[in-house]
């Protein structure tokens, strides 16, 4: 089994760039390497530029896998995107990149984002994991307080949902 092999550790934009889906496949390319067999990838196996693995003895031609990456990639992007206009965010197409990447990478995930009023995201934003176990125990208790309104996060989980984190805009 190996592991992928990086590229390079440039950062994906410098100073007044702004971000392309070119520049995003490109960095996720050289974040993830290439690796024509399947390897062990958290609770998964990866193969190619970090796609899921059909198995865990599969082997991927680059072509292959580039194509994969790219059809996931442009899931992702599609489900930010519709994510955004159901819920009224008016996401530039960079805040929607940068989100595509975050969902990228850690995979089938369902963010429910909580305490946060509809917004316009002007710029770059940061979110925050406020499950327990991410936050203190005096924060998750602060939290708590909005069960009534987000009766997942005091159960730590929501119907049909596999993994789920509640998270905020801070």
């Amino acid at each position: 089994m190996s592991t992928p092999t990086r590229l390079t550790e440039e950062p994906i934009l410098k100073a007044g760039e702004s971000l392309t889906k070119d520049k995003l496949v490109n960095f996720i390319k050289n974040k993830e390497g290439f690796s024509n067999v399947a390897y062990k990838d958290g609770s998964q196996y990866s193969i190619g530029y970090g796609t899921r693995a059909l198995n865990p003895k599969e082997t991927i031609s680059e072509k292959e896998a580039e194509q994969r990456f790219l059809e996931d990639l442009n899931n992702r992007e599609n489900f930010i995107r519709g994510f955004s206009e159901k819920h009224g965010y008016n996401w530039d197409d960079q805040q929607i990149y940068s989100l595509t990447d975050f969902h990228y990478n850690v995979g089938d995930t369902t963010y429910h984002f909580m305490d946060t009023k509809k917004q316009t995201l002007n710029n770059i934003s940061q979110v925050k994991v406020i499950d327990k176990g991410f936050v203190s125990d005096k924060e998750y208790k602060k939290y708590l307080k909005l069960a009534s309104t987000y009766p997942c996060y005091k159960a730590g989980k929501m119907e049909n949902i596999k993994v789920l984190y509640h998270i905020k805009v801070i």
